[in-house]
């Protein structure tokens, strides 16, 4: 009787396990697919939104999505799917480059900074745009 409840708790021990591998593999937003915008607005229920924030003259390039944008430009995935997004940036001035994954979420735009050769997240905006 003791081996047949083990059985069943190991069971359901490998659910568990395998929904949390799927949720894990869920969370990450897509890598490919986003696109530079220019709109401003955005639906809550739209998807997420990335921008490079940092003055015109730095000479910061920025790769996300399979998207590249410089300051002041903008990306949007292609679908309305947040989680963990891979971004990079190269700094024209120096030959370091650096790289982060960035948590965007679905109605909100994420608004990154790389001076001083690290990424950061500026601030998260709510989408509100109907």
């Amino acid at each position: 009787m003791v081996a047949s409840a083990w059985a069943g708790h190991a069971g359901r021990s490998c659910h568990i396990l395998a929904a949390l591998v799927l949720l894990a593999l869920a969370a990450c937003a897509p890598r490919t697919g986003w696109e530079r915008t220019s709109q401003r607005a955005c639906s809550p229920a739209g998807p997420p939104r990335l921008c490079l924030l940092a003055s015109p003259d730095a000479q910061l390039v920025a790769t996300a999505g399979g998207a590249t944008l410089v300051p002041g430009e903008c990306v949007v995935a292609p679908r309305a799917r947040g989680g963990r997004l891979q971004v990079t940036v190269h700094d024209g001035r120096r030959p370091a480059s650096s790289a982060r994954r960035v948590a965007v979420r679905r109605g909100q735009t994420t608004r990154i900074s790389a001076l001083g050769g690290e990424i950061r997240v500026v601030e998260r905006l709510a989408c509100d745009f109907p």
